[in-house]
């Protein structure tokens, strides 16, 4: 690595060098292209001219340089320069990438002055030999180029802001070695002659982020030239779990990076063992997020998701002597590698005060005086998707407070009073659902809820009127919302809110707006599942929406009475507020319907050999986790019956356990021959049971009790926490942009090189 004037860096001795630097260098991997780019960069080569004039400027010598573009020309042309100390005045861009050629015009300016016949000769003999290599590489891809003004409005300055990242970063082993390096020593601020597992890990994820970066920024300035129809979900919960390998497999580049480390002297398993798991889920509600993300990405819909970047997630689960015991769970110990700050998308939001009415233009206006007001800073996180360049965004709010640090309090000895606002604006995003059983607890959960659902109202409103200015008609045209179960609903009051209160729309038209842009899941009609706020909580915290809340449910209960007359039972019972106490082609992995094909070979013992050996090697994997995770050595020849969910009655984790017992008893009374007969069975279940709920932490202390004694002493009592969840098979995602959201894919094209 050469520094500054290039002066070699000294070579330091340290535990990993030997292994970074070996003796002999290897060639890099060829890629399937490079013949063909090669021959035709040869073919090409003919048409390099280089010449250069002193007369053609009174200051300047002007260097004319035409011939094949290739991506990253402009780069190295530069760099050559600046090696050449010549200093370029100014760049002219013609041509590029897209159109093949390459016809530029630079300005330049020697040491003490124009060129000298000498130092021109240099230039162009070098310039020339440049545009012939660079012609030969065969790179990771062009980068696609866009028309949108606000990029830069400048023609010119656009060329040239395009043709200084035209090709996407090289994914050859080589390149991926000098990006982990680079992060270790430039991000990290280590020594890349030697760190640790933890460090390689951060270094790797920022590698890859940059390579998400460049998707991410393609594809959403794609979106906003294009102008689709968005999608954006709103959950609670994304269960996202570890980012590294499955970003490596969606971009197509696990063997690569597989090497890149190995060649360094590091296990890609272990590194990405090193990833905490991103606690801003608990169950198959934040499963299910996560996988409309992930399929959102790999069928190119122009989508988003937004939820809440919680500090602590849900918690820590240990067991002591059979019952569930929680620890906080502070997985940003080390940062997050691959979430990007947005200190400048920044909210306000608001809480508590009153609401006052006045006259404005001849109707009446709402303005709802808040109490309390906190700040959503956005955090985002590139979502890619299988096999395309689209990259979509899960964006997560963190809660800050309006004002960082009350100066005033503090210079008058209220020290107390002067970080008082400041923890309890951070306590919105510190913990995922936390204890409910008070009405302090209630009250954290319903700001929580209205925290990330403003946020996010705020700032879809702002995109769209970016690009759409006082133009209110296109909005259901433009926007879709998708809300994961009843946390995310009360966005639909804030909504009519918001184009009610800052925007002057009447009430017919937003509320004729709102009935088309939500869409809603409902993951269950139990009633203990259901989000339910006493009246004089949600009047206090929320006052305005109260009133919305208020008004929604009078038109729709003069509706039912319309449709079935004065049947009170009927209209107490639908109101909203209680009335009353109370294989090889891997095609299939984006169309799952092709897996139908398989019925035609299902007879065939070869076909089933084939498929027993892939399920034999999952469960054994499985079994080691297991042994690692906790200690247990499980049967691969046994069946299998797992149940890992969160902990609830409803969840029926204790039917599961009794039918254990009940099998267990079984076993004991039956006979040796009986038992010949009988199927062995490895019962697993796993889950976190909320810190408040005492009926549910009771079923973990029986799991655990049949556990010691069907285990025989410990053996079978190990707990393990997991989340799980599946898909409805009622819709594919597919099927949801087509038939709910009416948002059609919005591919970004692949230029061609």
């Amino acid at each position: 690595m050469l520094g500054k004037a290039g002066v070699h860096r000294p070579a330091l001795a340290g535990r990993r060098v030997a292994l970074a630097a070996p003796a002999v260098a290897r060639p890099l991997r060829a890629r399937r292209v490079a013949i063909r780019a090669v021959s035709e960069a040869v073919a090409k080569s003919a048409g390099i001219k280089v010449s250069a004039k002193n007369d053609a400027d009174d200051e300047l010598t002007v260097i004319y340089l035409s011939g094949p573009a290739a991506p990253g020309l402009q780069t190295k042309l530069k760099q050559v320069f600046h090696d050449l100390n010549v200093d370029v005045k100014r760049h002219d861009v013609n041509g590029g990438v897209d159109s093949g050629t390459l016809e530029d015009v630079f300005y330049v300016k020697g040491v003490k002055g124009k060129l000298t016949e000498s130092e021109i000769a240099k230039a162009c003999t070098v310039l020339e030999g440049i545009v012939k290599a660079q012609a030969a590489v065969a790179h990771s891809g062009v980068r696609p180029k866009f028309q949108t003004q606000t990029i830069a409005p400048d023609p010119a300055k656009r060329e040239v802001l395009y043709a200084i990242m035209d090709k996407y970063k090289d994914n050859d082993v080589l390149t991926i070695q000098q990006d982990i390096a680079s992060h270790v020593e430039y991000t990290l601020a280590r020594t890349r002659q030697d760190f640790a597992n933890n460090e390689c890990y951060q270094a790797t994820s920022y590698s890859l982020r940059d390579r998400l970066i460049e998707l991410w920024n393609d594809t959403q300035t794609y979106f906003k030239e294009k102008d689709p129809k968005r999608v954006y979900y709103l959950s609670m919960e994304f269960l996202m779990g570890r980012s590294l390998m499955n970003c490596l497999y969606n971009l197509g580049i696990k063997e690569e990076y597989d090497e890149a480390l190995r060649e360094i002297g590091y296990n890609l398993e272990k590194i990405a063992d090193e990833e905490r798991d991103a606690a801003l889920g608990n169950g198959g509600l934040g499963r299910l997020a996560a996988c409309f993300l992930d399929s959102m990405a790999t069928l190119n819909l122009p989508a988003w998701g937004y939820g809440i970047r919680y500090t602590y997630g849900m918690f820590r689960q240990t067991i002591i002597n059979g019952f569930q015991h929680e620890q906080p769970d502070y997985w940003l110990t080390f940062g997050n590698p691959w979430e990007i700050e947005r200190l400048v998308v920044k909210y306000p939001v608001q809480f508590y005060g009153h609401v006052s009415t006045h006259q404005e233009e001849g109707r009446q206006v709402f303005r709802w005086n808040a109490g309390e007001q906190v700040a959503a800073v956005a955090y985002d996180n590139p979502i890619p998707g299988f096999d395309t360049r689209n990259c979509i965004n899960l964006r997560l709010w963190a809660a800050k407070p309006s004002t960082e640090f009350d100066l005033q309090a503090f210079n008058t000895g209220d020290y107390v009073q002067a970080i008082l606002s400041k923890q309890r604006a951070e306590t919105l995003s510190s913990v995922l659902y936390p204890d409910d059983r008070t009405y302090e607890g209630k009250e954290l959960r319903l700001k929580q809820q209205h925290f990330f659902v403003s946020a996010t109202i705020q700032d879809v409103v702002r995109r769209y009127k970016d690009s759409h200015p006082d133009n209110w008609e296109d909005f259901a045209d433009k926007v879709a919302f998708q809300l994961n179960d009843t946390h995310p609903t009360i966005a639909v009051p804030e909504l009519m809110r918001v184009l009610m209160d800052d925007h002057k729309l009447g009430w017919t038209k937003a509320w004729e707006t709102c009935t088309k842009v939500f869409a809603f899941t409902n993951h269950t009609v139990l009633p203990e599942a259901l989000e339910r706020w006493p009246v004089a909580l949600f009047e206090k915290l929320l006052p305005r929406h109260m009133q919305i809340v208020y008004d929604i449910n009078w038109r729709f209960l003069q509706d039912v009475r319309a449709k079935f007359g004065d049947d009170w039972e009927r209209i107490a019972r639908m109101s909203i507020i209680e009335e009353s106490p109370g294989g090889e082609n891997e095609s299939w992995i984006t169309h799952l319907g092709e897996l139908q094909a398989l019925r035609k070979i299902a007879d065939e013992p070869a076909f089933q050999e084939e498929w027993r050996a892939v399920k034999l090697a999952n469960k054994e994997r499985a079994a080691r986790k297991v042994r690692e995770t906790t200690g247990v050595a499980v049967s691969t020849d046994a069946l299998w019956d797992v149940q890992v969910k969160r902990i609830h009655e409803y969840k029926r984790q204790l039917l599961n356990v009794l039918g254990i017992i009940h099998r267990y008893d079984a076993i004991k009374k039956a006979t040796p021959e009986q038992r010949k007969k009988m199927v062995p069975r490895v019962c697993i279940i796993g889950g976190k049971a909320a810190p408040g709920y005492e009926m549910a932490k009771r079923i973990i202390k029986l799991v655990c009790a049949v556990g010691e004694k069907v285990g025989g002493g410990g053996a079978g009592a190990k707990a393990g926490a997991g989340a799980g969840g599946k898909f409805s098979t009622d819709r594919t995602i597919q099927e949801y942009a087509d038939e709910i959201w009416h948002a059609k894919p919005c591919e970004v094209p692949t230029p061609k090189a």
